[in-house]
């Protein structure tokens, strides 16, 4: 069978096909970097996996306020909680990528996956580490009407009362830190679950719940009510704005070092120049003035980590905890 064209037509069609494929590879590139040059020039929407009132959501409209201010575009919050916060999750890693869509979250981003059956998506692949902020050591608090002053008092009454105390979480991190605490002390605690933070800080206060690790920015209004103790901190130190609580290691526990961290992610996909802008800008956040005000007034630790160094943590992280869940230290969440 002869060829379609002649060898002078062919001769004629291959520079004029090459001329094309070279003005189609160039083009598009530089029209992609042409349109990042006008970002952000749309209001941006932070997904928040929590309801309103807890430690995540608190510092995402922080953020939300100063990265607005230093990129001169509004930020909006939206909250979309429930199931540990793999509904907001979920909805963030399906939004468009394409910078104006972020999920604003914390070590539940990794644990909520591991724990729960059947995620929808993966923490690592469905997503783009942008930047890690801060984070916020545990503080292990119980009800007043307990009459209990120390972990050892108690470990000794959950021992002799397996089963009579609750303990509440709003995200699967705390669910770990409580199950982790409960396999080294040998006791048996009864888990509710809440939607958030907030929830479950309420709950503890009125006596619904009477014993959980609670991130310590949200300690401090807590103790002002009068009716919760704090035990111990889940710190290689004592706080300095609560100096009077031992750290769970001087109260026998040394093994246990989890702690909630606050970070940034866009879904995979989005163009790396716009990951790169925000990458540095939320880390200049951090290293000034009104940003770094926030975290002291609210006892957090600036913990600030770039693309490359936070993706390395989240996979390190990410298979501590497969692993502990393997091992049965800690049990996947009911549905």
């Amino acid at each position: 069978m002869q060829n379609c064209f002649g060898h002078s037509a062919l001769r004629q069609l291959v520079p004029s096909l090459l001329g094309c494929l070279f003005m189609v590879v160039v083009w598009l590139p530089l029209s992609g970097f042409a349109a990042d040059d006008n970002y952000p020039s749309a209001t941006i929407k932070f997904i928040v996996p929590v309801e309103a009132g807890g430690g995540i959501d608190s510092v995402a409209r922080a953020v939300a306020q100063h990265l607005g201010d230093r990129l001169k575009q509004n930020i909006v919050v939206n909250n979309r909680s429930g199931a540990g916060g793999m509904i907001g999750t979920a909805l963030a890693a399906s939004a468009p990528a394409d910078g104006y869509n972020l999920l604003v979250t914390g070590g539940t981003h990794l644990s909520a996956a591991v724990l729960h059956p059947n995620p929808s998506y993966h923490p690592l692949k469905d997503f783009e580490p942008v930047a890690r902020l801060a984070v916020s050591p545990y503080v292990l608090l119980v009800n007043k009407s307990l009459n209990i002053n120390s972990v050892q008092e108690l470990v000794a009454y959950s021992r002799a009362n397996p089963g009579k105390l609750a303990y509440g979480s709003g995200a699967s991190n705390l669910y770990i830190a409580n199950n982790f605490f409960m396999h080294q002390a040998g006791v048996n605690w009864l888990f509710v679950p809440y939607k958030g933070s907030g929830p479950m800080i309420r709950a503890l206060l009125a006596n619904e719940i009477q014993v959980s690790f609670v991130s310590v920015g949200n300690v401090d209004a807590a103790l002002k009510t009068g009716r919760v103790l704090a035990l111990a901190v889940v710190h290689g130190d004592r706080l300095a704005s609560f100096p009077q609580v031992p750290t769970l290691k001087e109260s026998g526990y040394p093994a246990m070092n989890i702690t909630q961290w606050f970070g940034v992610f866009a879904p995979v996909g989005t163009p790396a120049p716009i990951l790169d802008l925000l990458s540095r800008e939320l880390l200049k956040m951090v290293d000034h003035g009104p940003f770094n005000d926030y975290l002291q007034n609210n006892n957090m630790v600036r913990s600030p980590m770039d693309r490359k160094e936070f993706s390395r943590v989240l996979k390190k992280d990410y298979n501590e905890l497969v692993e502990l869940e393997k091992s049965g230290r800690i049990e996947k969440m009911n549905p």
